[in-house]
């Protein structure tokens, strides 16, 4: 694949989890071949491990399910209160 100058390829991996589950060994090697204005042709060779990355925390965005399960259990919080206030102005 050529890809013009200043042009870049960004891809979604997935969770953290499933990415380190798919990929036990977190080492990439890969190679670039570039060609200069004169025509000269370059080769780079390059390694990346992100083996650092897997014990680092990551903040995760909760889902759908989550939230309403928060929402639904913060409305019964408040219900309750309001029963018992209004308990209370009763007596």
């Amino acid at each position: 694949m050529n890809l013009p100058p200043d042009y870049e390829i960004k891809d979604s991996l997935g969770s953290s989890t499933d990415f380190y589950r798919h990929y036990p060994n977190t080492i990439f090697n890969g190679e670039i071949f570039y060609k200069d204005t004169q025509g000269n042709e370059f080769k780079e060779v390059f390694s990346i491990s992100l083996n650092s990355m897997k014990k680092r925390l990551y903040k995760r965005e909760t889902s759908v399910s989550e939230s309403l399960e928060k929402m639904t259990g913060e409305i019964k919080q408040v219900n309750e209160s309001v029963l018992s206030l209004l308990n209370n102005n009763e007596n």
